[in-house]
């Protein structure tokens, strides 16, 4: 469970592609919808802008949308050297502890925007955290795209604790999260809509874990039948 919640927290990618994340049209698109989480992404309503993007630490990073490919290119080797240096941010300060990891954020963009000549203003940065509920809604909990580092880090936290408390917990940070947007009520209708469209999976996962179970414990019978029947006389009698 360390080991998980561990490679949750630290996961990041950054490998460079260019994508096309325009909406196909009849089809609408919001948050990172339709977005990769790593490489350049095409934006805006003919795909003419360009932003660069990676995902390091729960947190969806992405740049200012600018019109030239040179821009977006330089904007992603910053992000990759800010995703670098946050590999071992674990071993230095608690991930969960968003004032000190903003702390650490801030000294490894500054020192990744220097490090390739970018003004970290026209840098243009955005954060949005990403929880993994697979196992709960069988996708990712996204919280709110803020410009404010600390602000997103503050929700990731609040995310993440509230996986680890379980399903009531992560609803409800999940509920009030959807309600700065959309309102109580669709907040509510959305998050047990997620909930119940899992249903028919999470079933289908509890069973086989289920058959597994039975099985092991079938063949646990098995093997301790065969070493009975494999016992001398004497054996039978000792045991």
């Amino acid at each position: 469970e360390a080991a998980a919640r561990s490679q949750e927290e630290g996961g990041c990618s950054s490998a460079l592609a260019v994508y096309n994340s325009t909406p196909t049209r009849g089809r609408r698109r919001s948050g990172t919808q339709g977005m990769r989480s790593h490489g350049i992404n095409r934006t805006g309503g003919a795909g003419q802008l360009y932003q660069a993007c990676v995902f390091c630490h729960n947190l969806f990073i992405t740049s200012a949308s600018i019109p030239t490919l040179e821009e977006a290119v330089a904007f992603h080797t910053v992000l990759v050297l800010i995703r670098g240096g946050l590999a071992d941010a674990g071993e230095h300060v608690d991930l969960r502890d968003a004032g000190r990891l903003a702390e650490r954020f801030d000294s490894v963009i500054e020192a990744s925007c220097k490090a390739v000549g970018v003004e970290r203003g026209a840098l243009g940065l955005s954060f949005r955290p990403l929880v993994s509920a697979i196992a709960e809604v069988g996708k990712q909990i996204s919280g709110t795209t803020t410009g404010d580092l600390r602000s997103a880090l503050a929700q990731r936290t609040q995310l993440l604790n509230a996986k680890d408390a379980g399903w009531q917990a992560l609803r409800k940070v999940w509920v009030r999260i959807l309600a700065e947007v959309r309102g109580p009520e669709e907040a509510e209708a959305i998050v047990e809509a997620a909930w119940r469209a899992h249903l028919p999976r999470r079933a289908q996962i509890e069973s086989r874990q289920f058959r597994r179970q039975m099985d092991f414990s079938q063949d646990k019978r098995r093997q301790a039948r065969e070493i009975r029947r494999q016992e001398s006389p004497e054996e039978a009698r000792s045991r």
